[in-house]
């Protein structure tokens, strides 16, 4: 995602109370529903820089991720709940994208919230480094972090552990397997699906090709969200045991 695509997106305007509650009203069109997407990209954007220490070549990533969460906050938005959607959004947006983090090997072991200190404490240092400051002590890096002075310390003496050193080793394997020849892959993929009925090969080409989401998926087939759930349960199960696991790409 180019700077220039963000750029776009931060241009909409926020809706308004009344606006909102007429979109989700009417949130069957699709014009409308394209309407809160736009609006609340810039706060995925938004958000997704809170990781800003895992670099340009994670920020896509990141901004898919909390996409993803904002595509399942509109499905499951309820305008009777009479709070505004971006507080309820927020929540999916995060989740999501901390469900991603929870998948990089080097972080696999703590909890959320503790990979969200890490980055804001590890993006506090880079800027105290960028202009040749002094850090803060613990006591005020715990104040910074509401945490207590034994939490901070641990994730301070993380940081200066040699987590750079495993972020960009997590960041090079990223790019590197995105360099993999997805002709190939796709090829692969394809002779494995041959095996299965019309729908499970629609239930996939949905989900990663067109990125939709369940609900959408669902209304297409005619299925449940569970029925769905099941058959791509079984496809990926089956994608795992026959593909080699650096070229799998379904999670």
């Amino acid at each position: 995602m180019t700077e220039r695509y963000i750029k776009k997106y931060n241009d909409y305007k926020d809706l308004s109370k009344e606006r909102e509650l007429y979109l989700f009203n009417n949130i069957e069109n699709p014009i409308y529903r394209e309407e809160i997407v736009k609006s609340h990209l810039k706060m995925v954007i938004r958000i997704a820089n809170r990781y800003s220490s895992l670099g340009n070549s994670f920020k896509d990533d990141l901004i898919q991720e909390g996409t993803v969460g904002l595509l399942e906050a509109i499905d499951a938005f309820d305008v009777s709940f009479r709070n505004r959607f971006s507080t309820f959004a927020s929540f999916r947006i995060l989740n999501s994208i901390r469900s991603f983090l929870r998948k990089i090997s080097f972080i696999n072991y703590f909890p959320e919230k503790k990979i969200h200190k890490i980055f804001k404490l590890n993006n506090l240092i880079a800027d105290i480094n960028k202009q040749n400051l002094s850090i803060p002590p613990i006591t005020e890096l715990a104040i910074f972090l509401k945490s207590s002075e034994k939490e901070t310390q641990e994730i301070y003496d993380f940081i200066f552990s040699g987590f750079q050193k495993r972020l960009q080793e997590e960041v090079e394997t990223k790019s590197l397997r995105n360099k993999i020849d997805h002709s190939v892959l796709t090829k692969e993929i394809q002779s494995i699906l041959n095996q299965f009925e019309e729908i499970d090969k629609k239930i996939i080409h949905l989900r990663y090709s067109e990125n939709k989401t369940w609900r959408e998926i669902s209304k297409f087939v005619g299925l449940s969200h569970e029925g769905c759930r099941k058959r791509h349960g079984k496809i990926v199960k089956i994608l795992k045991i026959q593909i080699s696991p650096e070229y799998l790409v379904f999670a």
